[in-house]
């Protein structure tokens, strides 16, 4: 996979931007997770290595970017790896409102969260694929720790697959049918994150621990 390195020299002093600041003011507070605090910080050189993982349209008229990214400072040591979800407005879309407001949202996975979202999203497909069948109204949903939320809604006459960010006084959503299929494919990049930003050595590790969830997750913890 095409590493992309976005040497992104952030003198944040001078990176309030417009977008950044509309958006404060209509939704509030944006998702906070340690990348994104460190990318606010001012006066610091900011660095993002970033793997492109995958690109979707939401049926709200949303691209919803994925990438894998290591972020890193030319002042501080502090380095950390995790995964980013972009929503970039079409231009010019009458139905998506948010397009005359805020041009692009973004908030990142924690690491904590990483493998529980990965156990959300197969319960959710065990579960639908239950639902479906038996023709039964449903809804899941997880919340991550920095406030990513992902979830689906089921009804005999619809099927919504959604991410969303939670900003203290609005959700940004963004959209998808085929509710199985864009799971499936949720899946996929995620998994393809994991062996990006994981280190091969754990794979051995993982063999050596009992094989409940909490232990495994303590080792992949540990080496992100």
């Amino acid at each position: 996979m095409k590493t992309i390195q976005s040497f992104l020299l952030l003198f944040t002093m001078v990176t309030g931007l417009v977008n950044e600041a509309t958006t404060q003011t209509i939704y509030g507070k944006a998702p906070s997770s340690r990348i994104s605090d460190a990318l606010n910080q001012k006066q610091v050189s900011h660095i993002l290595d970033i793997w492109q993982l995958g690109e979707f349209k939401s049926t709200n008229k949303f691209n919803v970017i994925m990438d894998a990214v290591q972020y890193r400072s030319l002042n501080k040591t502090e380095s950390y790896k995790g995964l980013r979800v972009k929503f970039i407005a079409e231009a010019n879309s009458n139905e998506n409102n948010l397009s005359v407001s805020a041009k692009q949202f973004e908030a990142f996975f924690e690491d904590a969260d990483y493998p529980e979202v990965l156990v959300a999203i197969n319960q959710f497909i065990t579960e639908f694929k239950k639902m479906k069948p038996a023709a039964k109204n449903g809804a899941m949903s997880f919340i991550t720790k920095s406030g990513i939320k992902i979830g689906f809604n089921y009804t005999k006459n619809q099927e919504v697959a959604y991410i969303s960010f939670l900003y203290s006084d609005a959700e940004i959503m963004a959209e998808f049918s085929g509710l199985e299929k864009f799971l499936i494919e949720l899946k996929s990049v995620m998994d393809i994150a994991y062996k990006e930003l994981y280190l091969p050595e754990n794979a051995e590790k993982l063999k050596k621990v009992k094989k409940s969830t909490q232990e495994a997750k303590d080792v992949i913890i540990d080496d992100i």
